[in-house]
């Protein structure tokens, strides 16, 4: 899942998902892009390196250009390129800390392939 609140943004890989995306965003060519930088996130490597089960965070990203407004907010996703659809799990608002929450997934696929999504969030 990639969480975004304010002006950073962090993954949050849960069992049964954490190795395959963990491999995906920390391969030294795949990086999570966010429009023309790329992050490469860290990992706490608990249990081990490949984070199998982990029910981690990777490291923040504290560098959002446009933060998540603290505001009552409409969010949404426009899906590039994926194979499977990608979905909004928590938008916005005051209940949640203005915390978005965007399931990123590739499970039940061979191989790797690129997501690409475009994410709006824009105050009501």
């Amino acid at each position: 899942m990639l969480e975004a609140c304010g002006g950073c943004l962090c993954w949050r890989l849960r069992p049964a998902r954490s190795s395959a995306a963990r491999q995906r965003a920390t391969r030294s060519w795949s990086s999570t892009k966010l429009d023309a930088y790329d992050w490469y996130p860290t990992w706490p490597d608990v249990p081990d390196a490949e984070n199998r089960e982990c029910n981690c965070d990777s490291s923040t990203y504290g560098g959002l250009p446009i933060a998540i407004p603290r505001a009552p907010s409409t969010a949404s996703l426009t899906v590039i390129q994926a194979r499977k659809p990608q979905t909004i799990l928590q938008a916005p608002s005051e209940a949640n800390n203005y915390t978005l929450i965007v399931e990123v997934t590739d499970v039940g696929f061979s191989g790797s392939s690129w997501v690409i999504i475009d994410i709006d969030v824009v105050a009501n």
